[in-house]
């Protein structure tokens, strides 16, 4: 790794230079040499340079000044200050300036050099390693990736490029499984908050005795068990976008707590009495029908209105079945590139697939072309490659290619979890993993539709 990194020495001492370089080559770093702000400056517009020991007395200007101005071009590049004629100001300065340490003439023990050298470049290294990964991360949310050919999904990938340079507070609706994350982050991705963090909050993962210390923080000593601060993923978004996955799923209490942030703009952590301000963007998202919840009492009117200025509500995937196959081939170009093979379907296979009701959504369809790719025989996936669960059962006849229009949506979502729990023999990870859900995700389905896991266990 050491070779890939180039380190300008600028110093006016050749015995200094000399001292350096003989303390830093065995380490397998590239070295440049300057004597001057003016030399210093032409290396650095020719090479890659990611660290400068500089001087800071030069013959012709100021160290602070040639600090200051490559700081400027590139303030990525991490500087380390030498000098023989350390003072408190001098230190100060040259970290405002952008200095990453400040070493003082003689080096006594020299060991000194290679430590402040080795720490420098090891922050180096990971704020590159982090742009190489937001990099990647940007691409993977970029609108061009997003598939659907159906009107209702052009118009909301139309819809999220347009929200993705506001600041509105965003409400996604839809099915477990239909990709409300997917598009939460892409919004962020593309806003101008992508620098920031956008962090993720699965409202009905946590349990309500802790939910307001999670999302809004805690002083140390609040309640027991509170050994120091915490400062909450409000403020750990700060600056970014939160995102308030099964905000359905909040008790009255918290909606009433959640609702006062939203209006403030500021979070109380709990114990602490004086308010921190924030600036955060919020997204949420629910598989539940928020409206139905206000009138049945179980969801405050005015948190709804204040999360709900925009609305995005995703179609279930067997209401769009155009997009399947766009889906399938996505899927598998996505997982072909992963083991480096071309892959196909057959158009038996593809049938099955697209007559496939997926009441488990896109997360599902996904799951499924994966476990097939790695199932594979061959080249071709076919029809025998399908998994089971997914196949019309000898002994129950038709049940999963019941159409959607014969049944309530509530009860073929009854079908589909006791298909998938019968078929698991009550595991409830088999089950979440053939319907493409999270385990958090079905076991809330399991209780609202009254079915214990427990009943379905293999006697």
């Amino acid at each position: 790794m050491q070779e890939e990194f180039q380190i300008l020495l600028v110093d006016d001492e050749p015995e200094i230079l000399r001292l350096l370089e003989k303390t830093l080559k065995p380490e397998g770093y590239q070295l440049h040499f300057a004597s001057t702000g003016g030399e210093a400056f032409e290396i650095f517009r020719q090479e890659n340079v990611d660290l400068v020991l500089l001087d800071i007395q030069l013959p012709d200007m100021p160290g602070l000044e040639v600090l200051r101005v490559m700081r400027e071009n590139d303030p990525e590049v991490e500087v380390v200050i030498i000098t023989g004629y350390p003072t408190i100001n001098l230190a100060v300065e040259s970290i405002r300036l952008g200095a990453y340490d400040f070493l003082t003439k003689p080096f006594n023990p020299i060991a000194v050099v290679q430590i402040a050298v080795r720490k420098a470049l090891e922050r180096r290294q990971i704020i590159r390693e982090n742009q190489e990964l937001r990099g990647c991360l940007e691409k993977q949310y970029q609108f061009e990736n997003f598939v659907g050919r159906s009107k209702a999904m052009q118009d909301i990938f139309k819809l999220i490029q347009r929200l993705s340079q506001s600041e509105s507070t965003v409400l996604i609706q839809g099915e477990t499984g239909t990709g409300k994350e997917l598009i939460a982050r892409s919004m962020h991705f593309n806003s101008p908050r992508k620098n920031k963090r956008f962090i993720p909050v699965d409202c009905g993962a946590i349990p309500e005795s802790l939910i307001e210390s999670e999302l809004f923080g805690h002083v140390r000593g609040a309640f027991t068990g509170a050994h120091r601060d915490k400062r909450g993923l409000f403020r750990e978004a700060d600056g970014g976008t939160i995102l308030l996955d099964e905000i359905g799923d909040l008790s009255l209490a918290m909606q009433v707590r959640l609702l006062r942030v939203l209006q403030e703009r500021e979070v109380r952590p709990v114990g602490e009495e004086k308010a921190q301000p924030i600036d955060v963007r919020v997204i949420s998202a629910t598989h539940r029908d928020l409206e139905e919840k206000v009138k049945s009492g179980e969801f405050r009117e005015d948190l709804f209105y204040r999360l709900n200025v925009i609305n995005i509500t995703i179609p279930a995937l067997r209401d769009r079945p155009e997009d399947i196959p766009l889906l399938i081939q996505h899927f598998l170009s996505k997982y072909s590139k992963d083991i480096g093979e071309t892959l196909d379907i057959e158009p038996e296979a593809m049938k099955r697939l697209c007559n496939y009701s997926w009441p488990g959504n896109v997360r599902q369809l996904e799951h499924c072309i994966e476990q097939m790719v790695v199932l594979r025989r061959g080249n071709t996936l076919r029809r025998s490659d399908i998994p089971n669960s997914l196949l019309p059962s000898p002994h129950r006849g038709q049940q999963h290619y019941i159409p959607a229009d014969t049944v309530s949506l509530r009860e073929f979502e009854g079908l589909a979890l006791k298909k998938a729990m019968e078929s698991s023999h009550g595991n409830v990870e088999q089950a979440a993993q053939m319907l493409g859900i999270a385990k958090s995700s079905l076991y809330r389905k399991l209780k609202d539709h009254n079915l214990e896991p427990k009943k379905f266990l293999k006697k």
